[in-house]
């Protein structure tokens, strides 16, 4: 009798892991940041994902 709790106990809680680990592997991870490439004579060159940010002195323009 206590084996078999012990076995539905360790049952259980193999379950969960399974279904813990299932749904956390289908969310998505986002891991985009702004980060600077280079700067130089007034122009800063960021980029984020795939896209490329320019920011000069007067304007700042994004392209992908």
């Amino acid at each position: 009798m206590k084996t078999q709790k012990i076995l539905a106990g360790i049952g259980i809680v193999s379950i969960i892991t399974a279904v813990v680990l299932t749904i956390t592997s289908f969310t998505p991870k986002t891991t985009d940041f702004i980060s600077r490439e280079t700067s130089r004579d007034g122009i800063t060159v960021y980029s984020y994902g795939d896209y490329i940010i320019v920011k000069t002195d007067n304007s700042v323009s994004v392209s992908k």
